[in-house]
């Protein structure tokens, strides 16, 4: 069996500080990855959005415009521009 010589009081100091040292940075990197990913998504869900609102713009360029009733009771066409 190995001689475990036995560690001083400074010693055992200097390992759980650099064992702390390595717990917070490693708990760091963790939560800084949570908020990448967090960010990645709220990203992916805008260019989503714009991309249907594109499309729709695309598909349907003409919306539609109402007409209205006079007093009279008769139905004005909307107004179209010739294009």
């Amino acid at each position: 069996m190995a001689y475990k010589k036995r560690m001083s009081k400074r010693e055992i100091e200097y390992w759980n500080r650099q064992r702390e040292i390595r717990q917070s940075n490693f708990s760091d990197g963790e939560k800084n990855k949570e908020d990448l990913q967090g960010n990645i998504a709220i990203i992916i869900i805008v260019i989503v959005c714009l991309l249907c609102v594109f499309i729709g713009a695309i598909c349907n360029p003409k919306t539609k415009v109402s007409g209205y009733y006079r007093s009279n009771g008769t139905y004005v066409e909307p107004y179209e521009r010739k294009r």
